[in-house]
């Protein structure tokens, strides 16, 4: 019965409860900062290589025909895909933003590709990435704009 009254003579105090609840609040957000200090040098490796990966098996599925069995890429097509290919190596990302807090962000990436295919599709893609002790900032995966907007005002997405 000793614990239990301990913990009730605490919360009945309310300056020991209010500065409890402040030094909480206060070392979720330290974490939080500390987390995500490095996150910003290692975005544009991390989402860079995810974009490329992506783009390079949309071209493939497009002009290679991976996804169908009985049909073989023409010369032109291969050509195409080489093309596409050299041009997403050359891929140049032009913004990385990110929101969220603690060990779960997700990244807005705003890039640029130069090439006629690639000029068709979307130009921004949104990623989640979610931190590890012992695989650092994961890989992410593709999300949708509304998850990034919610990720602005969620503390665990």
């Amino acid at each position: 019965m000793r614990n239990y009254d301990l913990i009730i003579t605490i919360l009945s105090r309310r300056k020991l409860t209010l500065a409890g609840l402040l030094v909480i609040v206060a070392a979720f957000f330290t974490y939080s900062f500390w987390l995500q200090s490095d996150l910003p040098a290692q975005m544009p490796s991390i989402i860079g290589r995810r974009l490329r990966d992506e783009l390079r098996t949309e071209a493939a599925t497009r002009f290679l025909h991976v996804s169908e069995t009985n049909r073989r890429a023409t010369i032109e097509e291969k050509q195409q895909f080489d093309e596409v290919s050299q041009a997403i190596d050359d891929l140049q990302i032009t913004s990385l933003k990110k929101h969220g807090w603690g060990s779960v962000v997700v990244v807005k990436a705003t890039f640029h590709v130069e090439s006629k295919w690639l000029a068709e599709e979307p130009d921004t893609r949104y990623y989640r990435l979610q931190f590890s002790w012992i695989t650092g900032w994961r890989l992410p995966y593709r999300v949708d704009k509304g998850r990034y907007q919610d990720a602005l005002l969620s503390f665990r997405y």
